[in-house]
């Protein structure tokens, strides 16, 4: 019983992490950029930063340094369903952002979804300016078949 009691609060302790992303001593926060993932639970993730895969679990927030960022965003539907397509099972999709990252400022992934498609861009926290082009993945069943080709848009 020990046992699952430490598993577990290991377990939920790691859910709600934040990951330096960045090689070298800490920082302070006036010289980081931040980048809030989506709220847990919802079906956009951030996958990658610069390359490099975030880590297992919900991580709340990753600190990097000033420059271009390239995240890698994730779509996986099995976090909550997508409108028009409620009994249909879904692969992750994938899409690459980049923008140039701030020292001092704070950034969220934001995302819309529709049947067939999902887009997702990078935003400044407190201004809501977008800093990444808008990209846009496609919504495919586990068949691989797009739901464009199953007559679902």
């Amino acid at each position: 019983m020990r046992i699952i009691t430490i598993i577990l609060t290991l377990l939920l302790t790691s859910c709600f992490i934040s990951a330096k992303q960045y090689v070298g001593p800490e920082q302070s926060a006036d010289k980081l950029a931040i980048l809030y993932n989506s709220d847990l639970g919802n079906p956009v993730q951030i996958n990658e930063i610069n390359g490099n895969f975030r880590g297992v679990g919900y991580v709340e927030k990753f600190t990097f340094l000033p420059g271009k960022v390239s995240i890698l965003a994730a779509y996986n539907p099995a976090d909550k369903p997508t409108p028009g397509k409620l009994d249909l099972e879904c692969d992750v999709s994938f899409v690459p952002l980049t923008f140039n990252a701030k020292a001092d400022t704070k950034y969220l992934i934001d995302y819309q979804i529709d049947k067939v498609d999902w887009t997702v861009w990078i935003k400044e926290e407190t201004s809501n300016k977008i800093v990444s082009k808008k990209q846009t993945g496609k919504i495919k069943t586990k068949s691989g078949e797009y739901l464009i080709d199953l007559g679902l848009k």
